[in-house]
């Protein structure tokens, strides 16, 4: 390794050499505030050292493991510096552990820091928390214990799926998987997962972009689909599960070279189970792009309809081609959007009370009113298209408010699946229309399923004769 390498290590070595001496001191402090019988310092210092001696620790002890992974990296950037699927080992075996181990340290980590914090927070303010008369203030004291309480239940979920379900594997047949071409292979997970009737397969493409401080994380490409139970085999291993994924022809390939934009491909794995539901996710290689005349048949198959789409398509006596976007088509998005527009309502009301600067109150309440017009988009929001031979007639309307427009037939240039607003995990699907001038036309927004989506496009360009 070059010194540019070993910096990482030199790092931890500093930070967790500081957190020691750090910790031990703040711990001999809390020994003489105990001698002492001060216990409102010594909870403080006690918390403070332990916290800090126990990252110090955690940082030294798996030096040995993290210098012998840098290593092992530096080795194959070194031989394969433009083969980015050969730096990890796990995508050279093509077996792909889930990350659910790494999750769960993590979860613990931030939620035994937070409500360490909080408890420390109010050990020191309870005079003041006590004596402050009830109102909103109280309230947003009230919400930090409360999110803590959220994270030691999430943590606790996600103990109990570990210890039911341990770590599952994604096997590959081949790697790397080129854009255009099909992702193939087993997913291996232990028995329980066969008591659920269908696992979903979500496919996720996400870049993460650096700036500053911050990380600005957003999905660029999302399709779902569902694997049934009848599909599932039995091995030694456990539960062996078929995985046939098409990867679209257009996007950006796996980036994880650490500049200050990164590119992960994931697939994500989920099914209902009775008590635990199971969830877990693997980081797949996708290197290289199929031309599209020889792409891999998977991605090729036309798209098929499902009794679960919310999206109706009929005929009319006349011949036309109906096809209706109705209002609720996502109610847990509507559900979860709403629940966070309160919650950033909420310190918006805090704001004003609080005579904060009249610019932060008036972004912070801008954004508030985007929020609150995509939640009624989702939610309300109701399209109508008529296709017949000679154009396109596309009515949306939202709360009384309609829309209305028009396209002859030699107009229409293409019809597109877009990526449209992102709630959590999930991307709500917009289909577009383009002419032939550039103009660019929404058909209809909100469809959670990006195969839906698919399905719409593959109706309206049969009733376009296209």
């Amino acid at each position: 390794m070059n010194f540019r390498q070993r910096i990482p290590l030199i790092i931890i070595v500093i930070a967790g050499l500081a957190c020691l001496a750090g910790g031990l001191f703040f711990l001999v402090v809390a020994y003489k505030f105990y001698e002492s019988g001060e216990n409102e310092p010594l909870i403080i210092t006690a918390f403070i050292g332990t916290v800090l001696t126990a990252i110090g620790l955690a940082g030294l002890l798996n030096l040995p493991r993290i210098r012998d992974a840098v290593r092992s990296q530096a080795r194959a950037k070194e031989t394969y510096p433009d083969q980015q699927w050969m730096w990890r080992e796990e995508w050279v075996t093509r077996e792909i552990p889930s990350s659910g181990k790494s999750d769960l340290v993590g979860i613990w980590a931030f939620a035994l820091f937070w409500n360490g914090l909080v408890t420390i927070l109010f050990i020191v303010m309870w005079d003041q928390i006590t004596g402050m008369p009830l109102g909103m203030e109280v309230l947003a004291v009230l919400l930090f214990p409360a999110v803590g309480i959220v994270l030691l239940v999430w943590a606790i979920r996600k103990t109990l799926h570990w210890m039911t379900f341990g770590n599952s594997v994604l096997r590959l047949s081949s790697a790397p998987i080129p854009l255009g071409g099909s992702l193939t292979g087993s997913l291996v997970v232990p028995s329980p997962v066969g008591e659920a009737s269908t696992v979903r397969l979500t496919l996720n493409c996400t870049s993460v972009t650096r700036s500053g401080k911050h990380n600005t994380t957003a999905i660029l490409f999302q399709r779902e689909t569902r694997i049934d139970r009848s599909s599932f085999s039995h091995t030694h291993d456990g539960i062996m599960i078929p995985v046939e994924l098409a990867l679209p022809h257009e996007g950006d390939e796996s980036d994880i070279a650490g500049g200050y934009r990164t590119i992960h491909w994931t697939v994500n794995a989920r099914a209902d189970i009775p008590g635990v539901d199971f969830s877990t996710s693997f980081e797949i290689p996708v290197y290289g792009r199929l031309e599209e005349a020889s792409a891999s048949p998977l991605t090729q198959r036309p798209a098929q309809p499902s009794g679960e789409y919310k999206v109706t398509v009929t005929s009319t006596p006349s011949g036309a081609t109906e096809i209706v976007f109705p209002p609720m088509r996502n109610p847990t998005a509507s559900l979860g959007l709403f629940l966070f527009i309160l919650f950033w309502s909420f310190f918006l009301v805090l704001m004003v009370k609080s005579d904060a600067p009249l610019f932060f109150q008036i972004v912070w309440g801008a954004i508030d009113l985007a929020m609150i017009a995509g939640l009624l988009q989702i939610t309300f929001g109701t399209s109508h298209l008529l296709i017949e031979s000679h154009q396109l007639t596309s009515t949306r309307w939202i709360l009384g408010i309609t829309r209305t427009k028009s396209v002859s037939n030699p107009d229409v240039a293409k019809i597109v699946v877009d990526r449209g607003m992102q709630v959590g995990s999930s991307i709500y699907h917009v289909v577009r229309l383009e002419t032939k001038r550039g103009t660019r036309i929404t058909l209809g927004t909100g469809v959670r399923d990006r195969n839906e989506a698919e399905w719409i496009v593959s109706v309206l360009e049969k009733a376009l004769g296209r």
